[in-house]
């Protein structure tokens, strides 16, 4: 059963709920460390371009540009985004 029209503003996109700040902390209080930052994509496609945006500081939290590293994998099914903190000038630790 469909709803009758109507009129509805749009709810706005929630973007935090994809990384939350904290996750942010706990990557620069470990450099090196790899660590799961999202594992609910829904494709494959949206992972791998949220590892981009933080590969390339698209994302401010993840700023300046190459102080993280990020991959977009397919493990089970679930489609997850792994990051890294690997220093401000992207020195490899």
């Amino acid at each position: 059963m469909t709803q009758p029209l109507h009129f509805e503003e749009p709810p706005q996109i929630n973007r935090r709920h994809i990384i939350p700040d904290d996750v942010v902390k706990l990557l620069t209080g470990n450099p090196g460390e790899w660590m799961v930052v999202r594992d609910n994509a829904p494709t494959a496609n949206a992972a791998y371009a949220t590892a981009h945006q933080i590969r390339h500081g698209r994302l401010i939290a993840f700023r300046p540009p190459g102080a993280f590293e990020a991959r977009g994998r397919t493990v089970e099914g679930t489609f997850r985004v792994y990051a890294r903190y690997i220093g401000p000038d992207g020195d490899h630790l």
